[in-house]
């Protein structure tokens, strides 16, 4: 994968505006409603079981329940490992709040030969979300995709301050096997440019021109260490009034765009959701952003889990613990949202800082899952409670966290 070369300063794209037929939707003046939603009995628990554990984990998503009632889940990590979830809560013991005796963790490799395919070359390899499609088009040949993170060495920024974004990517990816026995991965490559790409170039402004064509792509952020740390995917399906969807993509940024002259005035200190869909084989992918209305008080986004119905999309503010659920026309325009504000403790009921509740998943049953991301987090009792050395020692060791919610109130 070839690197961006950095325009001269002479040459620097200049200050653009999109035209006023660029399809940007300002948030309407859409009801907003808080809603109570409780974190399931018997969660979170550490991730960790039988002596293996995840780490920096940030990506979750809900892959299948198999015929012995196991759940399977595919996850990522930041420092580039990637795992199959084995929950078998039938057997889960009473109380237990690691995952022995009832959880299975198997790492699956990525061959050092795929590694370059990632885009990161000599930075880490830091993955940040993965997508699962249950139901996937005819068109697709992988239903499994990982987003990326944009990172570059202090020696290559020093050389190109805009390296990272040229590794800012969602790649598909195959297994050795069906995902209930894969051990490795054998297929690496570049998703969201070739899905996203065409509608940009055919319906969009370019706010990056002077550069490679992937760089404008709407960008994670123009700092390192941002990417796409939302994304969702839909498969074919039908909906009222429109013909077979064939593919639906919505993806965010981590945190809010810069005010800079690389960035759309109308993105500037926001946070979009862009939504990608095709409505048939034979028609061109749309792209759009939509923004949740100013009363959301949207400040990161790392989670995105559409309903397989398509009926709504919810969003994971990590900065401010809460979870919009956001009501989606037929066509995906926003049209009502619910919020909840989190209450989060760690497994034994004690309150810690900072929850960094990452990735959202459904499961079959309509359950939400999420993931905390253990980095700077430590317990915060009250006078009348006590941490024990074990439950110390996850936090000093950075246990990652797996959370389940009740169902969303009506």
């Amino acid at each position: 994968m070839s690197s961006c070369t950095r325009t001269p300063e002479a040459e620097a794209a200049p200050v653009r505006t999109l035209p006023d037929k660029a399809p940007i939707t300002a948030a309407p003046a859409i009801p907003v409603q808080s809603v109570d939603l409780a974190v399931s009995d018997g969660f979170p628990v550490w991730m960790t079981s039988e002596g293996v554990r995840t780490t920096q984990t940030s990506g979750l998503s809900f892959v299948e329940r198999t015929t012995n009632d196991t759940l399977l889940f595919f996850s990522c990590d930041d420092i580039g490992a990637l795992h199959r979830l084995e929950l078998r809560m039938q057997d889960r013991p009473a109380g237990q709040t690691t995952g022995d005796g009832w959880m299975r963790i198997v790492p699956i490799t990525i061959p050092d030969d795929l590694k370059a395919n990632f885009g990161t070359g000599s930075a880490k390899l830091d993955l940040e979300e993965t997508v699962w499609v249950d139901n996937q088009p005819p068109n697709m040949t992988a239903a499994a995709m990982v987003s990326v993170e944009g990172n570059a060495s202090d020696e290559e920024l020093a050389a190109d301050p805009r390296l990272h974004e040229s590794r800012i990517e969602m790649v598909s990816v195959e297994f050795d096997a069906p995902f209930a026995t894969a051990t490795k991965l054998i297929a690496v490559g570049p998703f969201l440019q070739s899905m996203v790409q065409p509608a940009w170039d055919q319906g969009w402004e370019k706010p990056w021109e002077g550069y490679q064509t992937r760089d404008t792509l709407p960008l994670a952020g123009m700092e390192p260490n941002r990417s796409f740390e939302g994304v969702t995917m839909g498969g074919y399906r039908e909906r009222p009034g429109m013909s077979a969807m064939y593919t639906e993509m919505w993806f965010a940024p981590e945190m809010p765009y810069d005010d800079s002259a690389l960035i759309p005035e109308s993105w500037q200190g926001t946070l979009p959701l862009f939504h990608s869909i095709q409505e048939s084989e034979t028609h061109a992918f749309r792209l759009r952003a939509q923004f949740l209305p100013p009363g959301c008080m949207l400040t990161s986004v790392c989670g995105l889990q559409m309903t397989k119905d398509g009926s709504a999309l919810y969003v994971l503010d990590r900065n401010l613990q809460r979870i919009h659920k956001v009501f989606l026309a037929d066509d995906g325009t926003f049209t009502a949202v619910d919020t909840a504000q989190l209450k989060l403790r760690d497994p034994h009921g004690i309150p810690y800082f900072t929850p960094s509740l990452e990735s959202l998943t459904i499961d079959d049953q309509g359950s939400l899952w999420a993931v905390v991301d253990p980095w700077k987090y430590t317990p915060m009792p009250s006078k009348d409670q006590k941490v024990s050395a074990r439950s110390r020692g996850f936090y000093t060791d950075e246990i990652p966290m797996l959370y389940r919610f009740d169902e969303w109130p009506e």
